[in-house]
C-alpha cells in the first residue's frame, strides 16, 4: 500500500513539474516576440512635397511657406530640431511629436531684405526616423525689383567740348497695376531729363547734357518720384568728362586694356578736326 502511495506522489510531482516547465517556456517565447516587435517598430517621416518655389519676390517682402509632413511609421515621430539657412525663420506646430498616421506642419518664413537675383536655400529637419534622421527641404525663388531701369546708370564717357549728349533710359513696373512717374528732375543744372514716350507700364526718358557744360568731370543723378508703394523714389546716377581742344591723360583716365608705362595722350581738336575723339600715343 505504501508503495502505491509513493508511486502516485511521484506521478503527481512529475505532472506539476511538467506544467511549470511548459508555462516558463511559453513566457520566454512571448518575451522574445515582444522584443522582435519593438525592433521592427520605428517612425517614418514623409513630405509629399519637399521643394517649393516662391517665384518672383520683391525686396523687403516677408514671405512664408508651410511644409506638411506625415508619420508613416508605426512608432511615435519626434522632431528634435529644424535647421535653416541665414535669413530664414522656422515655426513648428505646437507639438514636436507626431503619432503614427498623423500629420505635422513646419512653417518657413523668409525676409527678402536686400537680396537680388535667384536663390536656393535648404531647411534640414532632424528627427528620430532611423532611415531619414536628416530630411532636406528646398526653397527656391528670384528676388527682383518691382521697378526696373535700363540702363541702371549712365556713363557719357569723354566727349569733346561743345557737343550735346543724349542718352535714353527705359523705366517700367513688373506689377500689373498702373505705374506712373509723377515727377522727374536732375541734380545738375546742365543735365535735363524728360519723358518722351509711354508704352503701357513703361516709360522712355531722354537725358540730355547741354553743349554749354564746362570742361572737366561732371556727375549727378536723375531723380524720379513714382506711385509705386515699394519704390516711391529712385535715382539714376550719371557721370562723364568733358575734354577740351588739348588735354593730357594718364593711364587712369583711359579705357582699360592698355599696357606698358604711363601713357601720354595728346588730344588735338583743332579747327581742322571738330569733334575728333582722343588718339593714344604709346611709348
Amino acid at each position: 500500500m505504501c508503495k502505491i502511495h509513493i508511486i502516485l506522489l511521484l506521478l503527481l510531482f512529475a505532472v506539476v513539474s511538467s506544467g511549470n516547465m511548459s508555462f516558463q517556456t511559453e513566457t520566454v517565447i512571448d518575451r522574445k516576440d515582444e522584443e522582435i516587435g519593438n525592433v521592427n517598430k520605428h517612425p517614418r517621416i514623409f513630405f509629399e512635397n519637399s521643394e517649393f518655389n516662391f517665384g518672383r519676390v520683391f525686396p523687403g517682402k516677408e514671405i512664408e511657406h508651410v511644409f506638411t509632413f506625415e508619420n508613416r511609421g508605426n512608432d511615435v515621430l519626434e522632431i528634435s530640431r529644424v535647421k535653416t539657412a541665414y535669413g530664414f525663420a522656422v515655426a513648428m506646430s505646437k507639438s514636436k511629436t507626431v503619432l503614427p498616421g498623423k500629420r505635422g506642419k513646419i512653417t518657413v518664413t523668409f525676409e527678402s531684405g536686400y537680396y537680388r537675383g535667384h536663390f536656393g536655400k535648404s531647411v534640414t529637419v532632424l528627427s528620430n526616423d532611423p532611415n531619414h534622421p536628416k530630411y532636406e527641404l528646398t526653397l527656391l525663388g528670384e528676388i527682383v525689383d518691382e521697378i526696373y531701369v535700363q540702363p541702371t546708370s549712365i556713363n557719357f564717357g569723354y566727349p569733346g567740348i561743345g557737343r550735346e549728349l543724349i542718352e535714353m533710359v527705359t523705366i517700367g513696373s513688373r506689377l500689373k497695376s498702373t505705374f506712373k512717374i509723377e515727377k522727374i528732375s536732375s541734380s545738375h543744372p546742365l543735365v535735363t531729363a524728360s519723358i518722351i514716350e509711354k508704352r503701357g507700364e513703361e516709360y522712355i526718358v531722354k537725358v540730355v547734357v547741354e553743349d554749354t557744360i564746362e570742361i572737366g568731370w561732371f556727375s549727378g543723378g536723375i531723380h524720379l518720384e513714382t506711385n509705386s508703394p515699394t519704390k516711391p523714389r529712385l535715382t539714376i546716377p550719371f557721370i562723364g568728362k568733358i575734354v577740351g581742344d588739348l588735354a593730357l591723360y594718364t593711364k587712369t583716365d583711359l579705357v582699360s586694356g592698355f599696357t606698358g608705362k604711363q601713357i601720354l595722350v595728346a588730344v588735338i581738336l583743332a579747327q581742322f578736326y571738330p569733334g575728333f575723339y582722343p588718339k593714344t600715343i604709346m611709348e
